[in-house]
């Protein structure tokens, strides 16, 4: 299992509903790949962490840096790891 972690800077445009949206969409995805993890938004800025499989993580981070709701997106991280810190987390 791996984890990932990344972080970007919103678009100045971005809503409060767009964040809602960012989250639900994350949450769905997530349940059905087995992927946990934690998403920070803080003075327009996203810190977000990514626990799973490594294939569907990278295929995942590739969309991510591809969404138009943020940019500058930088990889913080990318690690192996042996036991989930977000276990029961689809995404919060």
């Amino acid at each position: 299992m791996n984890a990932l972690i990344y972080e970007s800077i919103a678009n100045k445009n971005l809503t409060a509903e767009d964040i809602s949206n960012i989250l639900e969409t994350a949450q769905d995805f997530n349940e059905k790949n087995n992927i946990t993890g934690c998403l920070v938004y803080h003075n327009h800025k996203f810190l977000q962490i990514i626990e799973g499989e490594k294939m569907i993580i990278d295929d995942l981070f590739v969309n991510i840096t591809n969404d138009k709701r943020h940019s500058e997106v930088k990889l913080l991280d990318e690690c192996v790891i042996y036991e989930r810190s977000f276990k029961k987390w689809s995404m919060a």
